[in-house]
């Protein structure tokens, strides 16, 4: 379904006996600024992953979209419910993934699953086009001593499979 039959789909989905559009134009959100509102000269460009169709779905998530939660109605009172924006890959980015340097650190103790994350982390990384990622060992320690682990989905494929934190 494309992104605009969906939208259209969510318009006129019924929540609470209103349509979904009436039930969100009513909840307050705090405007979160965009980067672009921050830093004036920002060049946009497509993100890589959805021009590169790397996703199985459209994962490109429109500004103001809301998801709902917790929405409790009552007989004879006003609904209540939270909404919280949209988390997801925008269809557009404000950097050029080349240029971009990225570190990963694990603080604090060990915890099942963590060279998971590294390893799901990378990947998504090199997805985007972000080839440099550095493995900070031993927490934030290891940001002074300078012992840093280049880390690739080719280093990082088996790290699963290891106990402990991969990254010290």
């Amino acid at each position: 379904m494309s992104f605009a039959m969906r939208r259209a789909a969510a318009a006129t989905a019924v929540v609470c006996g209103r349509t979904m559009q009436s039930y969100c134009e009513e909840r307050k959100l705090a405007e979160v600024p965009h980067l672009r509102e921050w830093q004036k000269n920002l060049a946009v460009m497509a993100n890589p992953m959805v021009a590169a169709g790397k996703t199985t779905e459209v994962v490109s998530v429109d500004p103001p979209e809301m998801v709902l939660r917790d929405i409790v109605e009552v007989e004879g009172k006003e609904a209540k419910g939270r909404a919280l924006r949209r988390a997801g890959a925008a269809g557009e980015i404000c950097w050029d993934p080349s240029e971009v340097r990225a570190a990963i650190v694990t603080c604090g103790g060990l915890s099942p699953g963590l060279n998971n994350v590294v390893k799901g982390v990378v990947g998504a990384l090199w997805s985007y086009g972000v080839k440099t990622v550095y493995g900070i060992p031993f927490g934030y320690r290891g940001f002074y001593a300078g012992d840093y682990k280049q880390l690739t989905p080719e280093n990082v494929s088996l790290i699963h499979h290891e106990g402990g934190s991969a990254l010290g």
